[in-house]
């Protein structure tokens, strides 16, 4: 197969005055109005790519990459030291205060929107993750996220050291 070597012109405007017809397969295109790059496929439906708008610096523990569609991911981790000194059951200690086991997320997350929470320990002790929730709090037009979450040991502890990893899938928009 021969191979030539061609200037390649992106069409670009609004997605809405897209017409995928006239595109020819394997032309790119890049929507204006909606931030999304895409290609025809040889089998005349359009390939979208998933496009970043806004991201962190990547200094720090906390990121996060949000998304033209509306998606949004967030992750990060911290180290605390957590108390299980609440009995449930015969075998399972709590963490008596979910407010110090939260996390301020860098955007805020849509609620009324699935979301998929995830937040894991790297500890000696024998921990795991029992619920997450993320609430949301609004002050003069400004939302605020906070994923709370409860951790669970298989024993008493008094003061263990826990590096706490989290890790949140949802909605900006």
């Amino acid at each position: 197969m021969a191979v030539t070597q061609e200037k390649i012109l992106i069409r670009r405007g609004n997605k809405s005055d897209l017409s995928i017809a006239k595109l020819q397969p394997g032309e790119p295109v890049l929507c204006l109005d909606t931030d999304e790059a895409g290609i025809k496929t040889s089998g005349g439906s359009m390939l979208w790519a998933p496009m970043l708008v806004a991201k962190d610096d990547s200094i720090g523990n906390t990121h996060y990459e949000k998304y033209a569609d509306g998606r949004v991911h967030e992750w990060g981790s911290y180290k605390m030291e957590i108390a299980y000194t609440v009995k449930y059951g015969e075998t399972m200690w709590f963490h008596s205060d979910t407010n110090d086991t939260s996390v301020v997320l860098p955007v805020p997350i849509d609620t009324s929107k699935s979301y998929a929470p995830n937040v894991s320990f790297a500890t000696t002790g024998i921990v795991w993750c029992a619920n997450t929730t993320v609430q949301n709090t609004s002050s003069d037009g400004n939302t605020v996220s906070t994923l709370y979450y409860r951790t669970v040991s298989g024993s008493r502890q008094t003061d263990l050291s826990v590096e706490i990893h989290w890790d949140i899938w949802g909605f900006w928009k």
